[in-house]
């Protein structure tokens, strides 16, 4: 029996909860670097992220992992990753969700993946799982933006004076530009993808300099 929308849309739920195991919470994506420099703003953070990384490089494999051959995105995928850290965080995140999801979904994709993906990074995971699914990939786009986009509020709130009720309201005012994203990724060839954001890349870097650090990444 198909899975109904609404069974669809609680898997996607799962998958997307902080409590899924993929380790993601131990990342901060290079934020815990940012966060130490004067002129620092996490929001204007947070829109050059979704306008510059996840637009034009993330979202791009997301929904090309619809149609095209995985192990072939995830080779272009790390090679467009210019940091180190940023390569291991995304491979470490996309093969615990691969496993948990595979184990969970039962899907022949997904088993097949596992067992030869290259590197396995999350862009190219989470749009496999999404799938299959049988999600919309305008919908695997959305989650994947506000998940991210999600983190990094989270870690924020480790890291500086953000309470919860104004971190709700910070991820509120991102939906547009989640959304915007979203449209923009979709006319992106895969061909010429690749965010040029170098203070994003920086702080990955300059994270793993740091002598106290309560992130991995």
């Amino acid at each position: 029996m198909m899975p109904t929308a609404e069974m669809r849309l609680l898997d996607l739920l799962q998958v997307t909860d902080r409590s899924f195991p993929t380790g993601s919470f131990v990342h901060s994506g290079g934020l815990e670097w940012l966060a130490t420099q004067s002129w620092f703003d996490l929001e204007d953070t947070l829109r050059l992220r979704l306008r510059e990384q996840l637009a034009r490089l993330d979202l791009v494999f997301v929904l090309h992992a619809y149609t095209q051959a995985p192990e072939m995105l995830d080779h272009e995928y790390d090679a467009r990753l210019i940091s180190r850290e940023a390569r291991d965080a995304s491979a470490q995140v996309g093969r615990q969700l691969l496993r948990n999801a595979s184990d969970l979904f039962q899907d022949p994709d997904l088993k097949s993946f596992a067992t030869c993906a290259p590197h396995a990074h999350q862009p190219i995971v989470f749009g496999l799982v999404a799938r299959a699914l049988d999600l919309p990939d305008e919908f695997a786009g959305l989650a994947y933006a506000f998940q991210a986009v999600r983190g990094q509020v989270s870690a924020a709130q480790r890291l500086v004076r953000l309470g919860q009720t104004e971190a709700q309201r910070l991820l509120h005012r991102l939906k547009p530009a989640m959304q915007e994203a979203v449209a923009q990724a979709a006319t992106i060839p895969l061909a010429a993808t690749g965010g040029f954001c170098p203070v994003l890349d920086i702080a990955a870097m300059g994270h793993e300099c740091q002598a106290v650090r309560l992130f991995v990444s």
